[in-house]
């Protein structure tokens, strides 16, 4: 295997690539606060979260022999991402609930979850089935999936809506546990020996996918919990409401990332006798996956105590503060090393920091 098809797992690029944008919305909503006294753009701001989930994995998408190549066309994760960004920012913007805008927004979002549940399903399925029906079988079965959900959205709207809290706890648990599964084809070593280790990191990667998932439901402020709505406390709802955005775009982001990963190392277990696997966890990771868990404990903390929106501004601008380090460091790290390997090497290969 050369140096352009070496596979790195990291999931910071992919945490850095929301946790960012997130910071600068926050930065832009306290000084618009401070300045203007407006308390009702952070979560229009955030939506650009998704928009930057869905470039992130559009630019990955050429270097990489993932879940698309694996499964086909409709694996790709950009389109959903952006169109639910495009769509909610339209909606934010003037907070008109039963729009057409607000509709989009809601049925944009199911399609989001549909997908990311669905794309590390398939992979998890066709790594269990012979080598030469792994492409027909995948294909048919996200087709299958995709057809089945659009149409069941389409025609019973009215029902999901009222049970979106029920959609998006099952489905968001089955994407979370999807991704755990098809992580067994990054378990083994170059030896084809299952150690601890890398059981481990997969399972610290589940139960923060859970906590994250969880976390963004409550936080979306009509779902789980205390309920925070535009009608009835808009200051409130514009914070948490963003921070929904944030960690839903943060955790399917990552999903998808494994389910690349898996799709990745199952193509390349096809044509070669090295089995690869997470055997470590770089601190740039855990520093960016603990940022994060932390950051979605103090927001369902923080909502469903009803503490005072004064300490809510000053606690998440010391986790945003947090959140923006880490991004700013794995930035730094990236720019480093793509520097340093386009010295290097006359052929395209990826820095260590970045997921190939």
């Amino acid at each position: 295997m050369n140096s352009s098809e070496q596979i790195e797992y990291q999931l910071s690029p992919a945490i850095a690539s929301t946790t960012l944008i997130m910071s600068l919305a926050w930065l832009g909503y306290m000084l618009a606060y401070a300045v203007l006294g407006s308390e009702s753009i952070f979560a229009t701001l955030t939506n650009i979260c998704f928009v930057s989930a869905g470039l992130f994995h559009e630019y990955r998408s050429p270097h990489r022999r993932g879940a698309v190549q694996l499964v086909g066309g409709m694996a790709s994760s950009s389109m959903p991402f952006i169109l639910l960004g495009a769509s909610s920012f339209a909606f934010h913007l003037v907070s008109d609930i039963g729009s057409e805008a607000h509709t989009l927004d809601i049925f944009m979002g199911w399609v989001l979850l549909l997908h990311v549940a669905l794309v590390p399903t398939v992979v998890a399925v066709v790594s269990f089935i012979p080598t030469h029906l792994v492409q027909l079988v995948s294909k048919l079965t996200m087709s299958a999936g995709i057809v089945v959900g659009l149409l069941s959205f389409a025609s019973f709207y009215e029902h999901f809506y009222r049970e979106q809290r029920f959609f998006y706890l099952a489905i968001g648990s089955l994407a979370m546990t999807a991704s755990a599964l098809c992580r067994h084809l990054l378990l083994y070593d170059d030896d084809d020996k299952l150690r601890c280790v890398p059981i481990l990191i997969a399972f610290s990667e589940f139960v923060v996918g859970i906590i994250v998932v969880v976390a963004a439901i409550f936080s979306q402020g009509e779902l789980l919990g205390r309920r925070v709505s535009v009608s009835s406390d808009m200051p409130r709802y514009d914070i948490f409401h963003g921070q929904w955005h944030f960690l839903l775009a943060t955790i399917c982001s990552a999903s998808y990332v494994r389910a690349n990963d898996a799709a990745r190392r199952l193509s390349v277990r096809k044509h070669s006798n090295q089995i690869k696997c997470i055997c470590s966890w770089p601190i740039l990771d855990v520093l960016g996956g603990g940022a994060v868990l932390l950051h979605a404990l103090l927001v369902i903390t923080l909502k469903e105590r009803n503490v005072d929106l004064e300490i809510v501004r000053l606690i998440l601008s010391v986790s945003t503060f947090a959140l923006f380090t880490h991004a700013y460091v794995v930035l730094r790290v990236w720019r480093r090393r793509t520097f340093s390997s386009t010295i290097s090497t006359s052929s395209v290969s990826l820095p260590l920091i970045v997921p190939s």
